[in-house]
């Protein structure tokens, strides 16, 4: 505690009625932790607990009412179990974000064993019950997300706009059409994808044109990747994660099968890929910065993977990063439509090492795209194995040969 900043003496009903300030919370994350843990194990109840009498002095947080049961027989799992709901009740008073929550949790368990099995196990089972609830409801709100603006009808437009909802579509697909036909508005262009810069209805806004799936069968049962982009957008947004503010989506049909669709996000003025920053400023950067951008990259992506999303794509050319006023990188993920709720498989995490592999500078040693890997041993834990690393250099080499050919894009 004592290279942590102090806590102020006040109520825990005013921490929770306020928000908690960014130096302080990892200070009040590890004594709520050791709080509770303590209380519990003296025989305290969660549930009788009133925050109003509860008050942190001397950067100790004091738990009221006393317990009054006896901490003699030592704690039984269904005890401890019991009690989890309203341990996480008081974590999302304490703490908005998600991640701080689980955090909270996973301290209060590391608190608690102290070398018992039982809450170890008890441990175990809350957090892989949570990450599979979690998982299950992220699937369950993109799925809300992709059905906004109905179903697709058979003939016409079908769409959402929540920016301007008066908006009727068939005038905003008039004025999409204009914003494509203006000169210097195409920013890429591609065989399934093309990016237009331009404004609309007086916003700076992307438009990413997609054509339809070369699949026939698909154009008819398939969401469109507009939908898919615009739910991901929003998804993103509620998890705390940067990423392009999307506005709106629209999709144009014949014959029962979908024709075109267009997703429509903000601007991010000065902006550029992360494999365009980096080239220029990779000759300029000491041993310790490049360790601290690898480090930096590897959270960014990892915001994405501790909630249960998993990017398709995910070379260097599909993160934004911009400069901030204090000199910070600040990134937005793009190529939304590529982000899906999925579990973390390994398969997977196979594609994403090769891609990004394949995306880096030549000038990046070996050693440090191996260190860069070994980062996610945590959640993946065969990523030191050097099966993989054999794999993953493999298929970087026919996806360098695949983008020599202009099969797909570096």
């Amino acid at each position: 505690m004592s290279n942590l900043p102090p806590i102020p003496d006040q109520s825990l009903q005013h921490v929770m009625e306020h928000a908690v300030p960014a130096g302080l919370r990892a200070t009040i994350l590890r004594e709520a932790a050791r709080a509770c843990a303590r209380y519990i194990r003296s025989g305290g109840a969660f549930s009788k607990l009133r925050p109003e009498s509860c008050r942190f002095e001397k950067n100790r947080l004091n738990l009221s009412p006393a317990p009054t049961g006896s901490s003699s027989e030592g704690l039984r799992r269904d005890v401890v179990e019991q009690e989890l709901p309203h341990l996480e009740a008081w974590g999302v008073l304490l703490f908005p974000r998600e991640r701080d929550r689980v955090k909270f949790c996973l301290r209060f368990f590391r608190e608690l064993s102290d070398g018992d099995p039982a809450v170890r196990t008890s441990g175990r089972l809350w957090m892989r019950k949570r990450m599979q609830l979690s998982r299950r409801g992220l699937r369950k709100r993109y799925d809300e997300l992709m059905l906004r603006g109905g179903e697709r009808p058979a003939e016409g437009l079908c769409g959402h706009f929540p920016l301007n909802e008066g908006q009727d579509l068939e005038s905003l697909w008039e004025a999409l059409l204009e914003l494509r036909e203006q000169p210097g508005a195409m920013m890429r262009g591609g065989k399934r994808a093309a990016l237009y810069r331009g404004e609309l209805f007086g916003d700076a806004v992307v438009v990413k044109w997609f054509s339809a799936n070369p699949r026939s069968w698909r154009r008819r049962f398939e969401r469109s990747r507009a939908r898919r982009a615009w739910a991901a957008g929003c998804l993103l947004k509620e998890l705390q994660v940067q990423s392009p503010e999307a506005l709106g989506w629209l999709e144009r049909s014949e014959k029962g099968r979908l024709i075109e669709c267009v997703c429509i996000s903000r601007d991010l003025p000065d902006a550029v890929d992360a494999r365009r920053w980096l080239r220029r400023h990779l000759s300029w950067m000491s041993y310790e910065e490049r360790v601290q951008f690898r480090h930096w990259l590897r959270e960014e992506w990892m915001k994405l993977c501790r909630p249960g999303l998993k990017h398709r794509d995910t070379k260097l050319s599909n993160l934004m990063v911009r400069e901030g006023r204090d000199g910070r990188l600040e990134a937005w993920w793009i190529d939304l439509e590529d982000i899906r709720p999925q579990a973390p498989q390994l398969l997977g995490l196979i594609r994403n090492f090769y891609q990004f592999n394949g995306s880096l500078p030549r000038r990046i040693s070996r050693e440090e795209r191996l260190a860069f890997a070994a980062g996610f041993q945590r959640l993946y834990p065969a990523s030191r194995s050097r099966w993989l690393h054999w794999l993953v250099e493999k298929q970087t080499r026919i996806r360098l040969r695949r983008e020599l050919r202009g099969e797909c894009r570096a």
